[in-house]
């Protein structure tokens, strides 16, 4: 069993957790949000907001594991840059690329389904600029998902 490391998108706060272990231990850093500044960022939020997402996230199972109005999320990254590759569950056999698990809040309106992205897992080691580059991209799709 190894830790993983968990960006809690709603306070900015990251976390070790040990898999297969209740409770948390806070990290003191915080990684820094950036925006679009560039156009990674930019592509990775069209890909959460893009076909391939509604396909993934409509073919996972709402509770379990996830918890209540929850569902999880896999993708394929790139460790360097933190470009999303694709959304997959099944194991990664490119060593230049890791595993991030989202978790996904579902609310249920009225004519339509509004997904948050709550936390975000990085299940394996990537660069600091590969999560701020992931981190930033849910930040802008959280902010878009909250005005529609």
């Amino acid at each position: 069993m190894g830790r993983l490391e968990v960006y809690v998108v709603k306070t900015g706060e990251r976390h070790l957790k040990d898999e297969g272990r209740p409770g948390w231990t806070p990290m003191a850093e915080k990684l820094m949000l950036t925006g679009a500044k560039n156009d990674l960022v930019l592509k990775n939020v069209q890909m959460l907001s893009g076909k391939e997402w509604n396909y993934a996230w409509s073919h996972e199972s709402i509770g379990g594991n996830a918890g209540e109005m929850h569902l999880g999320v896999n993708l394929i990254v790139d460790r360097q840059t933190g470009e999303i590759i694709k959304f997959y569950n099944s194991p990664n056999k490119d060593p230049a690329c890791g595993t991030i698990r989202f978790s996904v809040r579902v609310e249920d309106l009225p004519e339509k389904i509004r997904l948050h992205i709550e936390e975000i897992y990085f299940e394996d080691e990537f660069s600091k600029e590969a999560k701020q580059n992931i981190i930033s991209a849910v930040e802008i799709k959280n902010t878009n998902t909250q005005q529609s």
